[in-house]
C-alpha cells in the first residue's frame, strides 16, 4: 500500500493494475493542485476545457481508493478489489464535480455582475448622446436634419456639440456648393428647398441663389425662342439666329452640354438648318408641262449611276476579302455587326460603336480598304432591310440609327448607303422605269428589280415585289427622318443605364424627304405609285409637318384632292383579281391623308410611328422554365 493523503493506492494487484497505476500516478498526484487553464476564463472555452478535464479526472481516479485487506487472487477477492475500486472512483467524481459547480457559480455572478455595469454605462451614453444623434446621421449618412433636430442641437451645451455642429455646417455648405457647380436646374431648385440650405455658410448659399438665378434666366429665354418657331421655311433664318443666341446665353451662364433643354435646341437647330436649305416647293400641280428636270426624268440617271457606283463597291469588297489578313476581317465583321442589330437602343448604340471602331482600322489600311468596308456596311444594311421590315417594321429605324451614328463618323457611310438603296429600289431616285422597245413583259420586269425564283427561271409574284419596295420606302424615309442617336455614357470605365439622346448631322435630313415627295408628284402616277406614298408617308410624315407646317397641308390636300384620283383612274377596266395590291394601298393612303389632314387642321401634331418608339434596354429572356434537357 502507497499512503497518499487520507488515502492509500493499492499496489498488490494483478498484473495489469500496477502498470496502469504507474501510469496515472503522476496524473493523481498533481490533481489537487492543478489549475484550470487560461482559456476555461472564457465562457465558451472554459466549458469545453472543464468537460474534458471532468473527462480525464474520471478516466484516472479509479485506481484511487480507501485501504481493503489484501487478500490472493486465487482465493476469490478480485470481484470484492474491482468494487472497492468503484465506490472510490464515484466519490472522487462526485467531488469533483461539487467543485466544478462551484467555480460555475462564482463565474457566472462575476459575468452577470460585468454585464450590469457595461448596461448602466451604454445607458448613460445613449441618455448623454441623444441630442446629437440627428446630427451623427446627418455627417456620416446625409439624412437630413429635421427642424425639431436642429432646434435640439441648437440648444445643446456648446462645449458638448459645438464641434460636432460646426461639422454639419461644413458638410452643407460643401454639398451646396457642389450643387452649385452643376449649373443644372433641377439640382439648383433641388438644392435651394433643402435643409442643407438652412445649415449652409452665407458664402455657399449666395453662390447657390446666383447660379439659380442666371441659369433659370437662361433657361427661360431658350424656351421663349424655342416656343416661337416658325410655322414656315420663310422665317427659318431668323428662328435659327434667336435658337442659336438662345443657346449660346445659356452656355456662357455654365449649363451643361448635356442638358436635356440643350440638347432640344441642338436638335431643333439641325431642322431648323434643314429647313432653311431646302427648296421653297408649295403645293405641286399636275398638268402639261408640269414635268420639269427635277421630276423622275432626271430620277434615271440617278439610278444609272447608283448602280454604277454600287458596281465598283462590290468589286472592292472582293478584292479586300481576296487579299485576306486584316482587312478582309474587318469587312466581315462590318457585315457580321449589322446582322446583329435589334430594336433596342442599346444594340444600336453598342453596334454603331463596334462598326465606328472597324472602320478605323480600314482607315488605318488605305482608302481602298475604307471604301470596301463602307460598301459592306451599306450591302448589310439595304439587305437587312429587305428581309426584316416587312415583318419587323421597326427595325428600318434602327438600322437607320445605326446608319447615322456610324455616319457621323465617317461620311462616306452616307454616299454609299444612298447608292446602294438607290440600285435596289429604282423609286428611291425617283424613276419610273420604261418598258425598252420589243421587250417582254419579264425583260420589263428583271428592269425595274424583279427577282428570279429558286428555280432560275421564273420571276417573283407581283405581292412580293410590292412588299419589298415598300420595305426599301420604309427604310428610305427612317433614313430621311433620323435626327438623333443614343448613347449611354461611361462611368469609372463602365457602361451606365441611363441613355442620352443627342442630335446629329442628317447629310439628307428632311430636305431630301421634301425634295423627294414633291419629285413624285410632279411626275404622273402609275400603278404602284400609292404602295410607294403609303410607307414612306407613314414613317417620315411627322417631320415633314413639324418641319413644314404651312405647306405640308396644302400637299397632302393636293394628293388627296386631286392626285390619288388620277391613281384611281389608271386602275379603271383592269380586272379587280390583278389589283389586290393597288387597290390595298389606296384604301389605306386615303384613310392615313384624312386622318392626318384632321390632326393638323386641331392643331395636333402627327404621332411618330409605334414602330419607331425602342426601348433603351431589353431585359434578358427568361429561361427558367426552359427545358434544356
Amino acid at each position: 500500500m502507497l499512503p497518499f493523503g487520507d488515502e492509500e493506492v493499492l499496489l498488490a494487484a494483478p498484473p495489469l493494475l500496477p502498470a496502469l497505476g504507474r501510469a496515472v500516478l503522476p496524473f493523481v498526484a498533481a490533481w489537487p493542485a492543478a489549475e484550470p487553464p487560461q482559456c476555461m476564463r472564457d465562457s465558451a472555452q472554459a466549458r469545453a476545457g472543464r468537460a474534458q478535464l471532468r473527462e480525464a479526472r474520471r478516466s484516472t481516479v479509479h485506481v484511487s481508493a480507501p485501504a481493503f485487506p489484501a487478500r490472493s487472487w486465487s482465493e476469490g477477492g478480485a470481484g470484492e478489489a474491482h468494487q472497492h475500486v468503484d465506490v472510490a472512483a464515484r466519490s472522487a467524481t462526485q467531488r469533483f464535480d461539487a467543485e466544478i459547480a462551484a467555480e460555475d457559480a462564482v463565474r457566472r455572478k462575476h459575468r452577470e455582475k460585468r454585464l450590469a455595469a457595461a448596461a448602466a454605462a451604454v445607458a448613460s451614453v445613449v441618455d448623454a448622446n441623444a441630442s446629437v444623434a440627428p446630427l451623427q446621421s446627418h455627417i456620416t449618412t446625409g439624412v437630413p436634419i429635421s427642424q425639431p433636430a436642429s432646434e435640439q442641437i441648437a440648444e445643446a451645451a456648446p462645449d458638448q456639440h459645438q464641434h460636432q455642429l460646426e461639422r454639419a455646417r461644413a458638410v452643407s455648405s460643401e454639398r451646396v456648393r457642389r450643387a452649385a457647380e452643376t449649373r443644372r436646374l433641377s439640382v439648383l431648385e433641388a438644392a435651394l428647398a433643402s435643409p442643407d440650405a438652412k445649415l449652409a455658410d452665407a458664402e455657399s448659399l449666395g453662390a447657390l441663389r446666383t447660379a439659380a438665378r442666371d441659369v433659370g434666366a437662361a433657361h427661360e429665354a431658350l424656351e421663349k425662342a424655342l416656343a416661337r418657331l416658325p410655322a414656315g421655311a420663310g422665317g427659318a433664318s431668323a428662328a435659327l439666329d434667336s435658337v442659336q443666341a438662345a443657346a449660346a446665353a445659356a452656355a456662357a451662364a455654365g449649363v451643361p452640354s448635356d442638358d436635356p433643354l440643350i440638347l432640344r435646341a441642338k436638335t431643333c437647330e439641325v431642322a431648323l438648318q434643314q429647313q432653311a436649305a431646302a427648296p421653297s416647293v408649295v403645293a405641286p400641280a399636275l398638268g402639261p408641262g408640269a414635268r420639269s428636270a427635277a421630276g423622275v426624268g432626271s430620277g434615271a440617271a440617278e439610278w444609272e449611276a447608283a448602280k454604277a457606283a454600287t458596281a465598283s463597291s462590290d468589286a472592292l469588297q472582293a478584292r479586300a476579302i481576296a487579299t485576306g489578313g486584316a482587312a478582309m476581317a474587318s469587312v466581315r465583321r462590318v457585315g457580321a455587326l449589322v446582322g446583329q442589330v435589334a430594336c433596342e437602343h442599346y444594340t444600336v448604340w453598342s453596334k454603331a460603336t463596334a462598326l465606328v471602331d472597324e472602320l478605323g482600322r480600314l482607315r488605318a489600311l488605305g482608302e481602298e480598304a475604307l471604301h470596301a468596308g463602307c460598301g459592306a456596311l451599306a450591302a448589310k444594311l439595304v439587305q437587312q432591310g429587305a428581309m426584316m421590315v416587312e415583318k419587323s417594321p421597326g427595325i428600318a429605324y434602327a438600322l437607320a440609327g445605326v446608319a447615322l451614328a456610324v455616319g457621323e463618323a465617317e461620311p462616306l457611310v452616307w454616299a454609299c448607303l444612298r447608292d446602294r438603296l438607290c440600285a435596289a429600289c429604282c423609286y428611291v431616285a425617283p424613276c419610273y422605269v420604261k418598258r425598252p422597245e420589243g421587250a417582254s413583259n419579264d425583260e420589263w420586269k428583271r428592269a425595274m428589280g424583279y427577282k428570279t425564283r429558286a428555280d432560275g427561271r421564273t420571276l417573283e409574284k407581283k405581292e412580293a415585289y410590292y412588299n419589298r419596295m415598300g420595305a426599301y420606302m420604309s427604310m428610305w424615309a427612317a433614313l430621311l427622318q433620323a435626327s438623333a442617336v443614343p448613347t449611354f455614357p461611361r462611368t469609372n470605365g463602365a457602361n451606365d443605364s441611363t441613355m442620352l439622346v443627342r442630335p446629329a448631322n442628317n447629310p439628307l435630313g428632311v430636305g431630301a424627304a421634301w425634295s423627294w415627295l414633291a419629285r413624285l408628284l410632279n411626275a404622273p402616277p402609275q400603278r404602284i405609285t400609292a404602295a410607294l406614298l403609303y410607307p414612306f408617308l407613314h414613317g417620315c410624315a411627322h417631320s415633314l409637318a413639324a418641319t413644314y407646317r404651312r405647306q405640308f397641308p396644302k400637299l397632302l390636300h393636293f394628293l388627296n384632292g386631286a392626285y390619288l384620283p388620277k391613281v384611281r383612274a389608271l386602275l379603271d377596266g383592269v380586272d379587280p383579281g390583278l389589283l389586290a395590291e393597288e387597290i390595298a394601298a389606296i384604301t389605306l393612303l386615303e384613310a392615313w391623308t384624312v386622318n392626318a389632314l384632321k390632326d393638323l387642321a386641331a392643331g395636333r401634331p402627327l404621332a411618330e410611328p409605334a414602330a419607331s418608339h425602342m426601348v433603351e434596354v431589353k431585359a434578358p429572356d427568361d429561361t427558367r422554365d426552359a427545358d434544356w434537357d
